[in-house]
This record gives C-alpha cells, structure tokens and sequence, in this order.
C-alpha cells in the first residue's frame, strides 16, 4: 500500500495464503476479506483505491511456482521486495538471485520478535549475498536483541499456529523502513548493498522482556 501511495505504477504481489482473522491486526485488509486469498484480495484493494496504477496483480502461489510458471514477473522486476522471513525459503530465493548475477534488485526484510527492531537488506547489482550475514541456520550475526529464555511465541488455542504478540502500530515502523528502503533503490539513490536497521526506544524492549 505503502508502494501505491508513494507512486510505483506496477505492482505484483506473491502470496500463496488466504487471510485469516489472526492476520487483520497487523494486515492492510480488513475482516470483510477473511477467507480471500491476500494477493488477489490486496491486488484489487490497490486497483480501486490508486487508479493511477498501471498493474496491481495478485498471484496467490509460492514465489518458487512464480519462477517456474512466470519467471518473467520476478526476472524483469525493476526490485524484488521479499518479506517472508524463513530461511529455508528465502535462502532458496537468494540462490536463485545469486545465480542469475544481475537484475533484479533485491530487498530482504524482516521483523525481530515482539518488533523491537526491523531490518531491511539490499542487494544492488550483482553484488552482495544475503546469506554472507547469516550463518548456515539461518539466524542474523546481527540481531538486536538476544531472548535469554526464547521469543516468548503464543499458540492460538486448538491450533498448531504460534505468533508473536505485537499489532500494526508496532510494525509500521518496520514497514516504513522497508518501504523508504524500496524508493531508494527504486530511484537509484543507493548503488551498492546496504543493510539498515530500526530499533525501538529501550522502553518497549524491557516490557517485551517483562
């Protein structure tokens, strides 16, 4: 939405999930759209609240199905804006960008528990690897908090889905963060990677510990 607003004119948005109620607190759609698939229901949001869009396309499939079936939707993306934060998936996607060795730019970004920091990665040009700062698990060599006695994720009841207890006012900072993050690679003010970090007050972070 963020993109929209700010003016990017083509937009291809890869989600295989539906929403579910869980999701409304920290999704631009709201409960009217439970049950829709994301990309496709976020797609026609875009559509009818920026007509100046060119495209808004929603792909409700994983982006390795993407790759495979429509490999020109990521190949000749202008920037790749991934958000998915599981290793296993975005390392499969760093590989793929790694091999191709040029176009499309790349950014990463991803929320650390209770979004007490954000952090968005750019790989610009052929350069750059995310993988290079994270070790074979996974896990960031920079986060900024340490959880002594683990995250602290909840379960929802009756369900094997767990999360992490912070709402939309929280992740808008990290949001903006990638987004500005985007326009900059976008309009070519940054050439070469980059990795910037927002963190809370300390304040929020000593009563996520609590």
């Amino acid at each position: 939405m963020a993109l929209a607003q700010a003016g990017v004119g083509t937009l291809h948005l890869i989600d295989p999930e539906r929403l579910r109620a869980g999701n409304v607190g920290r999704h631009a759609l709201g409960v009217d759209q439970i049950g829709s698939f994301k990309a496709e229901a976020l797609a026609r949001r875009i559509k009818h609240q920026y007509p100046h869009i060119v495209e808004a396309t929603g792909h409700p499939k994983r982006w390795e199905d993407i790759a495979r079936d429509k490999s020109a939707v990521l190949a000749e993306a202008d920037l790749v804006i991934s958000t998915i934060g599981g290793w296993s998936t975005e390392g499969a996607m760093n590989a793929w960008r790694w091999d191709r060795r040029q176009r499309p730019d790349f950014i990463f970004g991803w929320t650390e528990p209770h979004a007490v920091a954000g952090h968005a990665v750019g790989l610009i040009g052929g350069d750059g690897c995310l993988s290079c700062g994270l070790p074979s698990w996974g896990e960031p060599l920079q986060a900024v908090a340490a959880w002594p006695n683990g995250p602290g994720a909840k379960g929802e009841p009756a369900c094997g889905v767990t999360y992490q207890p912070y709402g939309s006012i929280q992740a808008a900072h990290i949001t903006a963060l990638i987004s500005e993050a985007a326009m900059d690679v976008l309009l070519q003010r940054v050439s070469v990677p980059f990795h910037t970090t927002w963190i809370a007050r300390e304040s929020v972070m000593w009563a996520s510990c609590s």
